[in-house]
Parts: C-alpha cells; sequence; structure tokens
C-alpha cells in the first residue's frame, strides 16, 4: 500500500473535464487509458490502440485498437467506446475544455476494433490530444450531456487503466479526506506492483493538521507536489 499526502480535494475524475483540476488529472490517469501515451522517455506510444496509420494527406488517422482490453466491471472494450467519448468532447452541451481540439474531426467506426479520424486540415499534434482517457459507453450512454458533471459515477469511475476505484471517505462537512485505489488484476498490460493507491487529501500544508506534518509523522508514505 502507497499512501500519498495531496492538498487538494477530487471533484471530477471524468476525463473529460480532470484537465482543469490537477488532483481530478492524477487520479484519473491511474483509472483511465488512452489510445495513446508517453513513454518514460516521453515518446508517444500506442496504448488502447495496437497500431494506427497515417494516410498520405496526413488528415486520416486509422487505429486498431487491442482485442484483450476489458472495464474495470468486466465488459468489452471496443471501439465504440471511443467514438462515444470524442462525441461527447465535441457535444458543446457537455461544455469539455477539450472540445477545440476536436472541432472539425469526424469519426468513424469502422468495426468492432477499428477507428478513423478525419481531420479537415493536417494537424501534426493530433496524436499527443488521443492521450485523454475512454470513458465506458455503456455506463454513461444514459446521462444526457447537460447533467454528466453530476453523475456520481465522476467520483466513482470505470475505466481500463491499471487501478480501479475502490472506496472514498468524506467527513460531515462533504470534504473527501480519503480515496483509494486499487490494483486492477485483469490490467492488459502487466498490473502494478502496488496493490492500493491510496491519496489523503488535506487543505493545506502547513499547520499541526497540514500535509508536510503528516508526512513528519510517516502518517503517509509521500507528499504530492510543495
Amino acid at each position: 500500500t502507497y499512501v500519498e499526502a495531496v492538498v487538494g480535494e477530487p471533484k471530477l475524475i471524468n476525463p473529460l473535464f480532470a484537465s482543469v483540476n490537477d488532483v481530478d488529472m492524477d487520479i484519473s490517469r491511474l483509472v483511465f487509458s488512452g489510445l495513446m501515451q508517453y513513454s518514460e522517455e516521453q515518446q508517444l506510444v500506442p496504448d488502447l490502440a495496437a497500431t494506427y496509420s497515417l494516410s498520405d494527406d496526413k488528415k486520416t488517422y486509422r487505429f486498431n485498437l487491442r482485442e484483450d482490453v476489458v472495464w474495470h466491471d468486466g465488459q468489452p472494450f471496443t471501439a465504440r467506446d471511443v467514438a462515444f467519448t470524442f462525441e461527447l468532447i465535441q457535444d458543446p452541451a457537455v461544455a469539455s475544455p477539450l472540445l477545440v481540439g476536436f472541432q472539425g474531426v469526424t469519426i468513424t467506426v469502422i468495426d468492432d476494433y477499428t477507428i478513423e479520424f478525419l481531420l479537415a486540415e493536417p494537424f501534426q499534434p493530433f496524436l499527443s490530444s488521443l492521450t485523454v482517457g475512454i470513458l465506458p459507453e455503456h455506463i454513461w450512454e444514459d446521462v444526457t450531456p447537460d447533467r454528466l458533471r453530476l453523475a456520481q459515477d465522476n467520483l466513482r469511475p470505470v475505466g481500463t487503466g491499471p487501478f480501479v476505484f475502490h472506496k472514498l471517505a468524506k467527513d460531515d462537512s462533504g470534504f473527501i479526506f480519503r480515496y483509494e485505489l486499487q490494483r486492477f488484476e485483469s490490467y492488459y498490460e502487466t498490473p502494478p506492483y502496488i496493490e492500493f493507491f491510496i491519496f489523503q487529501f488535506f487543505g493545506e500544508y502547513e499547520t499541526d493538521l497540514g500535509a508536510i506534518q503528516a508526512l513528519r509523522q510517516k502518517k503517509v508514505d509521500g507528499l504530492h507536489f510543495v
């Protein structure tokens, strides 16, 4: 078990919104996975994608997806999930901060494990925007776009990433002070060596009840950003 002290609080652990909150982004990256990811050398490499190709005119990206991926609830991952996620991003009613990066992009599902993106104009950094986590269509399809931010699945997310949501704890004021993730044993890559990844949240760094004091007293194993 690894316990990390963090000053802040999770609000929307959802790839469509997480980029505006560092805490949400940290947890989202452990729970969700994208078509692409950055390697340890900071190179863009496939993640949920198995392979991809780019047309000669640099406008059509075709992705062949991995067929060994399941969601944390055991449902199979398919190209429909990918299309669903990016169509939500493109919906103005969702109000995702990622919208601007996908305007004018046409998404076509070829089959269960093949998907295409057609850009209006060549855009070299497009692959880097595909590191955003993919949402499960079967969980989110019945939520209307204008209510996405209010759904409880934003705090109890289901993804395909290396860690699965385990539980959270709130105090009487509603402040989430503890958030627990557990290793996902069916992860398509090598599962993490850490079984439980726990975030302990604090209102501030200093004071007797702050994050730094918790580290000094060895109540936590690490401290997120000073």
